[in-house]
């Protein structure tokens, strides 16, 4: 009832008290969105500056997948405003989906002045690094990640951190991983004492300890032997690994893995004994347990039901591909019977035409990109999806 009287009073010209509390309330209230956005561009061209009104229609404006209007957004607020990592991050991620030269120029020249923004968000820092890593800027991403990485108590971002990691080329002399044979001043150290792990970095104040100052000049596999001052009892240091801080704290994260199995990090590191009787399989059969062959009998029996009509393919996906429909559609065609289909006699004929609206899911999308792009398939009308199928298909394009 408010909102229309208020609304009798606000000029949208002229930046006032009224004007801003109207918006504010229709953004609250969510009714109207092509009104607000209205008055959110009406203000952004014609008014003062304000980062609440830009941040908001940049958000609004994301979800819409208007992305050359979200990139015009974005940089007028981080021209003023360069400590905001989200918007940053909406940014480079706009650029990335409009993906033309300007924009991929545009990414460049972030990439370039990253150090310009204040990015102080352990979540926005992985989202952005994640988009330097998709256009190649392998060591701006590792540089803006790793101190946020190096907090063992950032678990969350430690497992991107090994996730990108994974995700560099083969060739380790074009990443920012580096590992040396002997030690030198800048080096990490990982050394073992006596059945112990610890990494140390090689700076001036750790050169001048007794024990890590011993570690200069020593190659990988050399040892160090040290008494204690206090009692009569030596210590061996064993120089297990040089690397450099990138490789080093990926090194540092397995290791956590192993010695802190319940730190929460989504992988976990398991030792192989090459002399084992049963070989490899037995050593997974002994950490997995005799139920995953169970789990192997069930799967069979869910893909059988699905040949057989008896399984929905959404219900496959869920329950063999975690929600992953590209994953398990691609699957199913490679490496089992394809995509089941049902005998058109099971429906009702209808006739359609141009002025209808299809709207789609998952699974028909993917099928229907198959009968277009290799079987020259022409469909005469456009088809609908919903806005969370390409927030799901963005999310694997920049992975």
């Amino acid at each position: 009832v408010a909102l229309p009287i208020l609304a009798r009073a606000i000029d949208p010209n002229e930046a006032s008290r009224e004007l801003y509390q109207y918006i504010v309330a229709q953004h609250r209230t969510g009714r109207d969105l092509n009104h607000l956005l209205h008055l959110l561009r009406q203000w952004r061209e014609n008014l003062p500056f304000h980062g609440e009104f830009l941040r908001m229609e940049a958000f609004l404006r994301r979800d819409l997948v208007e992305w050359e209007t979200v990139v015009e957004i974005c940089e007028q607020y981080l021209e003023v405003i360069k400590s905001d990592s989200a918007m940053l991050a909406i940014y480079l991620t706009a650029l990335h989906s409009i993906n033309s030269t300007a924009a991929l120029g545009k990414i460049n020249e972030v990439a370039d002045n990253l150090g310009q923004f204040n990015i102080n968000v352990p979540q926005n820092a992985v989202i952005i690094a994640n988009m330097l890593m998709v256009h190649q800027y392998y060591e701006r991403a590792f540089e803006l990640i790793y101190p946020f990485a190096s907090d063992p108590r950032q678990i969350q971002v430690r497992g991107n951190y090994n996730g990108f990691v994974l995700r560099l080329p083969a060739d380790i002399s074009k990443t920012p991983l580096k590992e040396y044979t002997v030690v030198e001043e800048g080096h990490f150290v990982k050394y073992e004492r006596n059945g112990t792990i610890g990494y140390v970095e090689m700076n001036i104040e750790n050169m001048a300890h007794r024990v890590f100052g011993q570690f200069i000049g020593k190659a990988v596999g050399d040892k160090v032997e040290m008494q204690r001052n206090m009692v009569n009892i030596g210590d061996t240091f064993i120089i297990k690994r040089v690397m450099n801080k990138y490789l080093s704290l990926f090194d540092e994260i397995l290791n956590q893995s192993e010695v802190d199995p319940y730190a929460g990090l989504p992988f976990q590191s398991i030792k192989f004994d090459p002399a084992h009787p049963g070989g490899i399989l037995a050593v997974f059969e002994n950490l997995l347990g005799g139920g995953q062959k169970i789990r192997l009998e069930d799967r069979d029996k869910n893909f059988n039901d699905y040949y057989a009509h008896q399984l929905s393919l959404s219900e496959l996906i869920v329950s063999e591909y975690k929600d992953d429909f590209i994953q398990g559609y691609y699957n199913l065609v490679r490496l089992h019977k394809g995509i089941s289909s049902v005998p058109r006699i099971a429906f009702e004929s209808r006739k359609t035409d141009l002025s209808e609206s299809f709207v789609i899911d998952m699974s028909s999308l993917l099928l229907l990109h198959q009968f277009s792009r290799f079987h020259q398939v022409v469909f005469p009308a456009k088809f609908i999806i919903s806005r969370y199928i390409v927030d799901q298909l963005r999310s694997k394009h920049t992975a």
